[in-house]
This record gives C-alpha cells, structure tokens and sequence, in this order.
C-alpha cells in the first residue's frame, strides 16, 4: 500500500474507533439501570402497601430512532424474572414504550429494578427512562417516579 493509501485507512480506522465509542453509535451497545419498587412501608406497625410498577422509556432525539434490544425484570437478589422483549424494539424519534408490573406481582421482592439495552445508529440525546409506581388502599394514594442511570 502507498503511504498516502495507508495514512487513509489508518484515518478510517480512527473515525471508525471513535464512532463506535460515542453512546448510541450502532454497534455500541448502551444499557440503564432503573430502580423500582414493588411495595413501600408505612405506618407505625411496617405495613406493607403494593405497587403497580410502569417502566415508561422515551426517546427524546427529535432525529433518530433507537432500539431497544432488552428490557428485563431483575429481582433484588439481582437475577432476571422476566424479560419483556422476544425481539428489538424500534423507539420512533420522539416515541415511547411502557412495560408493566402488575401490583400483585411480588417476584422482585422489595427492590426490584430494570435493565433496559438499547442502541441507535448514530449519537442521539440520551433516553429518558423513569419508573413510575402507583398504589392505593381505600382513601389513600401514593404515586412517585425513580430515574434510570447509565451502566458503565
């Protein structure tokens, strides 16, 4: 190979290296860990109350869609229960998708959380992923949110 034909596949190399270590380039995959709650104390006596549990993941790139490649449901002991997607999931630029715990559901025990995958092709806006809980018991209510952070 020429020197000037190396030095430009030796650029390509670099720009390829680069690109792949941007969060959301397509091949670099990004995964969040989202803490949830699958029910709260209260009262003088540790009273329990259940929670519904709402993963709500948004795509917040006005540009590029994203892909989620995995949504699972991990219980406090930190083993998958139940893994939401059996194929990718395309996130429209500006969509949005839910997944639900039932509040009867108590297989994450106290602290349960979610690890969403996700990868796009090219950099984007860091997604937005909350869980959101909800309970009530007869006139009572109670509604809070949790926020996704970034794996390394």
């Amino acid at each position: 190979m020429s020197g000037l034909a190396g030095r430009f596949v030796c650029v390509l190399c670099l720009i390829t290296l680069l690109l792949a270590a941007v969060p959301g380039h397509a091949g670099s995959p990004r995964s969040i860990y989202v803490p949830v709650y699958s029910s709260v104390v209260y009262g003088n006596k540790e009273r329990t109350l259940s929670l519904t549990t709402m993963l709500s993941v948004r795509n917040t790139d006005a540009r590029l869609p994203v892909t989620l490649t995995e949504v699972r449901y991990v219980n406090e002991k930190g083993q998958t229960v139940r893994n939401y997607l059996s194929a990718p999931l395309l996130l429209p630029p500006l969509g949005s998708a839910r997944f639900i715990v039932e509040e009867r559901d108590d297989t994450g025990g106290l602290g349960p959380s979610f690890i969403v995958t996700w990868n796009a092709a090219g950099p984007i806006s860091p997604l937005l992923v909350q869980g959101v809980m909800i309970g009530t018991a007869g006139t009572q209510g109670i509604s809070f949110i949790t926020e996704g952070r970034p794996l390394p």
